[in-house]
């Protein structure tokens, strides 16, 4: 018989976006996937996909006591009645409750991927991220047989804190699609073309940025920048990506084209499943997120041969060498990040120098398929772990 694996997250979009090439790869070597999570946008590809081996929890990204629990309970009695053999967990949330339900419904092997700290993106000195710093912390000490993490610098911190030692908690990296993604290889005619099909001016330097509408992505910062950066750049546009915002809190939800004053500059876009196309309308890319576990968003624009500008951040600090495939700016800096995009606008031969810098790291470094090989590996070394035990 294969081995049963249920991967959780929260919402059926971290699955199609994070998770779905993931899970298919690990099928191709004998394992028999399954995923749970909350319902919403996107669950029925992964229905699909899964040949209808997806269950519905209650997995809310918003705290609540009450709710929680009933989303304890909801994956607790999928797994007593599926009696998997590994429990995977994604994403804060997903990992808090799948990982306490998978207990309860007496899984074998319960692991865990880190994608990056949460609590790093709250106030200092805060109840909630002291809550949040606590919970996270316990999972990874306490529910999870072994922690995957995106960054080596939460690996770092997970050794330097005593939370659980190097055998636990291991590198896992992040990757994307290298295939999917080419430099744009059309003439300035075409460009113009596929700019205006999207809702841009055909004209003038276009910045791209992808990520959930939420403030925690930087849009405030941007917006900020731009509206820094227009009286020098009068034709300048931006090009948003993301998912429509359905699970997140509302407090958390911004939408840069909504924006006041510089709201008029934003093309929004939802829901596209056509990116490889879009980086490819960009001039630059900029990530200016409060947080990352490793983002596969700034390794799509690199694998583009697009310059990057982020945030100073763990994370981001893997996917980008200051002054070599892009510039690393101060978290919530709004003018440092317009200086930043300014300097390589003004440049085009730096820029541009950055881009083919970053695609051949994309190449070397990004490959998912490296990192699908060591979810693979861990699993049967736990397998092997739990059969001598």
């Amino acid at each position: 018989m294969p081995v049963k694996v249920a991967h959780i997250c929260a919402v059926p979009s971290s699955l199609k976006f994070l998770l779905s090439d993931q899970m298919r790869y690990l099928e191709e070597q004998g394992y028999e996937i399954h995923a749970i999570s909350s319902p919403g946008p996107y669950q029925d590809d992964i229905i699909e996909q899964l040949d209808g081996r997806w269950y519905p929890a209650r997995i809310s990204r918003s705290i609540s006591p009450l709710d929680d629990l009933r989303g304890v309970w909801d994956v607790a009695r999928v797994c007593a009645r599926e009696r998997f053999d590994i429990v995977h967990t994604h994403t804060p949330k997903g990992t808090l409750l799948g990982q306490l339900g998978a207990h309860l419904g007496r899984v074998p092997i319960v692991i865990q991927t880190l994608h990056g700290f949460y609590f790093i993106a709250l106030e200092e000195g805060s109840l909630s991220r002291r809550l949040v710093h606590a919970l996270e912390t316990f999972t990874c000490r306490a529910t999870s047989e072994l922690v995957l993490s995106q960054n080596a610098e939460d690996v770092a911190r997970l050794l330097r804190e005593g939370v659980c030692g190097p055998d636990k908690a291991q590198v896992l990296g992040n990757g994307i699609d290298i295939s999917r993604f080419k430099p744009r290889d059309f003439d300035d005619d075409e460009l113009r073309r596929r700019r205006e099909a999207v809702g841009l001016k055909p004209d003038g330097p276009v910045l791209g940025i992808v990520g959930r509408y939420v403030l925690g992505k930087g849009y405030r910062e941007l917006c900020e920048a731009v509206q820094l950066l227009a009286p020098r750049y009068p034709t300048l546009q931006v090009l948003a990506i993301g998912a429509r915002p359905t699970s997140e809190r509302p407090e958390e939800v911004f939408l840069p084209d909504q924006d006041p004053i510089a709201g008029e500059r934003f093309v929004c876009l939802y829901d596209r499943q056509d990116m490889e196309e879009l980086y490819r309308l960009m001039d630059l890319f900029v990530l200016p997120s409060w947080r990352e576990g490793m983002p596969r968003s700034s390794m799509e624009a690199s694998a583009t041969g697009l310059a990057v500008v982020t945030t100073d951040v763990r994370g981001c600090r893997e996917t980008v060498t200051h002054d070599d495939n892009g510039l690393l700016v101060e978290v919530r800096n709004s003018r440092l990040l317009a200086e930043a995009i300014a300097a390589l606008l003004d440049d085009p031969e730096r820029r541009e120098a950055m881009g083919r810098r970053g695609l051949q790291r994309a190449r070397d470094e990004f490959d998912q398929q490296v990192v699908f090989r060591r979810v693979a590996d861990s699993y049967a070394a736990l397998l092997k772990r739990h059969v001598r035990a």
